[in-house]
């Protein structure tokens, strides 16, 4: 598939706008879709809930007619210069329309 440079590009800029507002210190967030698919982030919960501050979370949807596979893909974050993985997907898979 065709890489979408588009949808790279708008996710990168919105996370690294949410970064600079609501990420103190020195943190950097980046998104690179590596896949012209229709995946986007839906929710996000940066600062914890009513239940606990540690409760955060990033909703990924599905919008096209076809199963996605995350395979491969990462989220990462950024600090003090070194690279982590914060969330590696392995054997999974957004529904058409899901979550």
């Amino acid at each position: 598939m065709a890489h979408s440079s588009t949808l790279r590009l708008a996710v990168l800029a919105v996370l690294t706008l949410l970064a600079g507002l609501l990420l103190p210190g020195k943190t950097f967030v980046q998104a690179v879709i590596q896949s012209g698919q229709q995946v986007v982030i839906n929710e996000l919960m940066w600062m914890g809930s009513n239940i606990s501050t540690a409760d955060e979370w990033i909703e990924l949807a599905n919008n096209s007619s076809e199963e996605i596979s995350l395979n491969g893909w990462s989220l990462n974050y950024l600090k003090s210069g070194e690279e982590a993985v914060m969330i590696g997907f392995e054997d999974v898979s957004i529904q058409p329309d899901g979550f």
